[in-house]
């Protein structure tokens, strides 16, 4: 009798243990970092904004443009945040690109 009261007790702990929905996750588009007063990265930026809706390799184009730029200001001012967020962004969007494109420009040149 207690054996049978102990395997129904299991019995019910495993059934109510079942697939429970632990998260929901929604995905959201990255916005390009705003940049506040900085009109040094304003060319950066727009080339990015420009590039967001085009091709992969075209896009892939404007992400490094707006990396290298960034970095150049970087360089020279090493303390500033929002180079460093455009940098940041640029080059994750540029591994997006790259993967979109289904290039392995480690493998062979990239045109």
């Amino acid at each position: 009798m207690k054996s049978v009261r102990l395997g129904f007790c299991c019995v019910a702990l495993f059934a109510s243990c079942g697939c429970a929905h632990l998260a929901t996750v929604k995905q959201t588009p990255a916005l390009v970092p705003a940049g506040g007063n900085d009109e040094q990265l304003q060319v950066a930026r727009q080339r990015l904004v420009a590039a967001e809706r085009e091709q992969p390799l075209v896009s892939l184009s404007g992400d490094l443009f707006a990396a290298r730029f960034s970095l150049n200001v970087l360089e020279q001012q090493p303390d500033n945040l929002s180079a460093r967020n455009l940098y940041n962004f640029s080059v994750a969007r540029a591994v997006a690109n790259v993967e979109r494109a289904n290039i392995q420009p480690w493998r062979r040149e990239v045109q």
